[in-house]
């Protein structure tokens, strides 16, 4: 949803009705036995009820459902609303006739929604109003803390399910997933420089201006409190390939020119000409062409323009700034030995 930017119809849709209903983030607590009839357990349906309160005192959980709803429900209204029978009967065989009866009034497969047909398996609906990973990373925890203080019966095993714990395992897998491909590229990139200028000296120059590019850009991502999300994480590692480019023509051009004036300074004052020039063209088409990303209604869009466009603006700079610089303090330890 926060895909939208704000303001948008469906953000203000899904605003309006997380605060008059529920939830509209879904995520599943399934309550597994080691055997069938498990969940007519009075001691565990009872478990299911409290767990569901503890649930239900967090803010960001709006409503929780599940079979200890049904069974009270069916308790009190058998008992003309008696609120004293507002529980879960302490008779397994109870529970069972309560459940056949939900099932013989009404649709039979509503039942499925919440225990499976040996009762060896509930399901507990949990409706959030919203549905961030860390979101679901607070319930996870929270849920953990009540079954440590307050363990399960025996036989009783909990784990989530549902989009929004699939969001969370997925979005969890992605950023450490794209961490290790953005530092696995870095080296890959670094031992080509080396091969492709066949000096390690150089190697390391040309990683210069992307490594501080990246810092710059993602320093700029973490000081306007932008979220590290899909959309950064796989610009991340696509911005390697672009942001290499500047420093590969510079380097190139500077150890060609080099190699013939055997003149550092000669060489740097010929880089801010032509090179410099086409250089700062390619870096201006570039950003351009992600600008109009800009424009549009999906933030991701509006991420990958702004990103890719600053990343493009610190290389050329890294580029036109910190070689030079970098270039001479080496001096002429870099010229080509046996060229002429």
């Amino acid at each position: 949803m926060k895909w939208f930017r704000e303001g948008h119809p469906l953000r203000v849709a899904d605003t309006v009705m997380n605060r008059l209903f529920g939830g509209t983030y879904m995520a599943y607590l399934v309550i597994e036995g080691d055997a069938p009839e498990t969940i007519k357990r009075p001691e565990v349906v009872v478990y299911i009820d409290r767990i569901q309160k503890d649930l239900e005192a967090d803010a960001l959980i709006g409503k929780t459902s599940s079979v200890a709803d049904i069974v009270k429900r069916i308790n009190l209204v058998l008992h003309d609303n008696d609120a004293v029978y507002d529980r879960v009967p302490d008779n397994p065989d109870a529970i069972g006739q309560f459940l056949f009866l939900f099932q013989s009034t009404g649709d039979p497969d509503d039942l499925d929604n919440f225990i499976d047909r040996e009762a060896r398996k509930a399901n507990v609906w949990v409706q959030m109003k919203g549905g961030d990973n860390r979101d679901m990373l607070r319930v996870e925890n929270r849920l953990a803390e009540f079954t440590q203080k307050n363990p399960p019966p025996e036989g009783l095993t909990l784990r989530w399910s549902g989009l929004t714990y699939i969001n969370k395992v997925w979005q969890d897998l992605m950023v450490v997933g794209m961490l290790k491909a953005v530092l696995g590229s870095f080296v890959v990139v670094f031992a080509l420089m080396v091969v492709e200028f066949r000096s390690l000296a150089f190697g390391t120059l040309a990683m210069l201006p992307l490594a501080g590019a990246i810092v710059l850009t993602y320093g700029l991502v973490g000081w306007t409190g932008t979220d590290y999300n899909m959309p950064i994480a796989v610009c991340a590692a696509l911005s390697l390939g672009l942001g290499i480019d500047f420093a590969i023509h510079f380097l190139q051009r500077f150890k060609a020119h080099v190699a013939e004036s055997r003149d550092v300074e000669a060489t740097l004052r010929h880089m801010f000409g032509e090179p410099g020039r086409a250089i700062a063209r390619n870096a201006i088409v570039i950003t351009l062409g992600f600008l109009p990303l800009t424009v549009s209604t999906l933030s991701p869009y509006l991420i990958v323009g702004v990103f890719f466009a600053s990343l493009m603006l610190f290389c050329t700079l890294a580029t036109l700034l910190m070689l030079p610089g970098a270039l001479r303090y080496v001096g002429a330890r870099i010229i080509p030995r046996g060229v002429s």
